[in-house]
């Protein structure tokens, strides 16, 4: 995909639940600045749903409340969204580096 084939809003039928959905324009200038060659297969709510299947149920080891995570972790000991962006923060502002394991 190159700049020139990026001229409009694209239909797209979703490979697993065969409704159509959009591709905007600038969701194609996004796949090609981040180096994906191809068009999504999977509609939004598809590729959300294909995300919780592969997330892992945690406690916050921080607040206790339940959540989801994606990624490879040596063990369940984790927080939810909400604290670690927190702690990232208050991290960041210290001058320190929180490494965040991604899937």
């Amino acid at each position: 995909m190159d700049n020139e084939e990026i001229k409009a809003d694209k239909t797209i039928i979703c490979a697993k639940c065969f409704a159509p959905f959009i591709w905007t324009k600038g969701e194609q200038e996004y796949f090609e600045k981040i180096g994906l060659k191809h068009e999504p297969k999977l509609c939004p709510k598809c590729r959300e749903e294909r995300k919780k299947l592969k997330a892992k149920e945690i406690i916050c080891i921080a607040c206790g409340k339940k959540s989801h995570i994606r990624g490879e972790i040596p063990h369940l000991n984790a927080y939810c969204e909400d604290c670690f962006e927190k702690i990232k923060k208050e991290a960041q502002e210290k001058g320190e580096k929180i490494e965040e394991i991604k899937e």
